[in-house]
C-alpha cells in the first residue's frame, strides 16, 4: 500500500466521525454561517471527498479525473479552514461587543450618565469592535476569490490535456490564490492577537472559543507554509502530487485534523448564539417557566373576567398563595 493512499484511509477513519460530530454542532448552534461551524462541515466534506479521490487514483492511475480532482481537493482545505477560525473569531467579538458591554451598561448606567467622557469612550470602544466584525465580514469575499484561483489553477497544472501555456497560466492562477490566503491570514492574526487583550471581558464559553482560534493559529501557519513552499519553492519534496508524503502528513494533513477536531470540541460545550447573545440552557428553562406563567395568569384574569370577579378579590386571592 502507497504511503499517500494510507494516509487517505487514515483520513476517512478521522474525518467521517468528525463530520458526524460537526453536524451535531451545527444542529446545536443553528445552521448560520457567522458562526464559523459551517464551514467545518465543508471542510470535512472536501476533506472526505479528497481522500476517496486519492484512494481510486492510487488504484487507477490511467484515469486523469480522479488525479486531477485528488490534487484540487487536496489543494482548497485551507479556504474553509481560514472562514471557519473567522467565523469563530467573529462571534466572540460580537458578544463582547454588544452582550457583555450591555449587561455592565445596565448596572452602572448612573455612573456614566455622569460622566460623558467615559460614554464617549465606551462608545467609541463598540464601534472599534464593530469595525473588527465589519473587517471579517468583508474578507470572505477574497477568501472566496483565493479559492476559485487555487481550483482553477490547481486544475489546468493537473489536467492531461493541459498545454503549456495553460499550465504557466494555472501556477500564476495558484500563485494569486496563496497570495491572498496568506494576507488573510495575517490578518486573521492580527484580530485574534487584539481579542486576546479583551479576554477578561469574554463570556466563560466564548472565551473557549477564543483560545481555541488562538491555539489554532500556529497549525493553520503551518499548513499555509506548506502551500507557500509547494507554490513557489522548486524543491519536489514540498509538492501535492508527487511529492514527500511525510512532510505533507505532519505540515498539513495533520495540523487540519487537530484545528477540526478542537473546533467540533469546542462547539459542544459552548451555548447557542442566539439573536440578544448566548443563551444557555439554565436560561432557557427560565424563560421557558415564566412565558407558561404568564399564559397561566392571562387564562386565570380571563376566566375571573367572565365570571364576573370583583378585582379586589383578586388581590386578596393572590396575596394568600404568595
Amino acid at each position: 500500500m502507497a504511503v499517500r493512499e494510507a494516509i487517505a484511509i487514515i483520513e476517512l477513519i478521522v474525518y467521517i466521525p468528525t463530520f458526524l460530530t460537526v453536524l451535531v454542532v451545527l444542529f446545536k448552534q443553528g445552521f448560520t454561517k457567522q458562526l464559523g461551524w459551517i464551514y467545518l462541515l465543508i471542510f470535512t466534506i472536501v476533506r472526505l471527498a479528497g481522500a476517496v479521490f486519492e484512494i481510486l487514483h492510487n488504484h487507477n492511475n490511467s484515469n486523469s479525473t480522479y488525479t486531477e480532482w485528488a490534487l484540487i481537493l487536496q489543494s482548497v482545505g485551507i479556504s474553509p479552514l481560514l472562514l471557519s477560525s473567522l467565523g469563530l473569531l467573529k462571534r466572540v467579538i460580537d458578544f463582547t461587543s454588544t452582550h457583555v458591554r450591555s449587561d455592565s451598561g445596565n448596572n452602572i448606567m448612573g455612573l456614566l450618565g455622569a460622566r460623558g467622557g467615559l460614554i464617549a469612550k465606551f462608545a467609541a470602544k463598540a464601534s472599534a469592535d464593530a469595525r473588527r466584525s465589519r473587517v471579517i465580514q468583508l474578507l470572505q469575499l477574497p477568501c472566496t476569490i483565493a479559492l476559485i484561483l487555487c481550483i482553477e489553477g490547481g486544475s489546468d497544472e493537473a489536467s492531461s490535456s493541459s498545454t503549456p501555456s495553460e499550465i504557466k497560466s494555472g501556477k500564476t492562477d495558484t500563485k494569486w490564490g496563496i497570495g491572498i490566503f496568506v494576507v488573510i491570514y495575517v490578518i486573521l492574526v492580527i484580530l485574534t492577537l487584539y481579542s486576546m487583550f479583551e479576554i477578561n471581558k469574554t463570556a466563560r464559553g466564548e472565551k473557549r472559543i477564543l483560545v481555541a482560534v488562538v491555539l489554532a493559529l500556529p497549525l493553520i501557519g503551518s499548513r499555509v507554509l506548506y502551500s507557500i513552499l509547494d507554490t513557489f519553492h522548486t524543491n519536489h519534496i514540498f509538492n501535492l502530487e508527487n511529492g514527500n508524503a511525510i512532510v505533507q502528513l505532519f505540515m498539513a494533513n495533520l495540523e487540519e485534523a487537530i484545528v477540526v477536531i478542537m473546533y467540533a470540541v469546542v462547539g459542544l460545550t459552548v451555548h447557542k448564539y442566539g439573536e440578544g447573545g448566548v443563551v444557555s440552557a439554565k436560561e432557557e428553562k427560565l424563560q421557558r417557566k415564566m412565558e407558561r406563567r404568564r399564559v397561566r395568569r392571562n387564562e386565570q384574569a380571563r376566566v375571573w373576567a367572565e365570571q364576573g370577579t370583583p378585582m379586589e378579590h383578586v388581590y386578596v386571592e393572590q396575596d394568600q398563595r404568595r
